[in-house]
């Protein structure tokens, strides 16, 4: 029976250290994805300061 315990205990012990890493993963990939999100929204944020701009040129040749 104390065999069986202390296997038992061992094993949870792996659990919680699996899930510990995981937990630690986990929130290292959300800043990574965090970081892409605001990369972004500087890109499209370019994007649109840059199609406001050549649709201004373009307005002037419309008649």
């Amino acid at each position: 029976m104390n065999i069986q315990i202390a296997s038992s205990a061992q094993e949870q012990s792996h659990v919680a250290e699996d899930i510990s890493s995981n937990a630690v993963k986990i929130k290292d990939l959300s800043v990574e994805v965090s970081g892409l999100a605001e990369s972004s929204s500087a890109a499209m944020e370019k994007q649109r300061s840059s199609t406001n701009a050549q649709k201004q040129l373009l307005d002037r040749f419309i008649v």
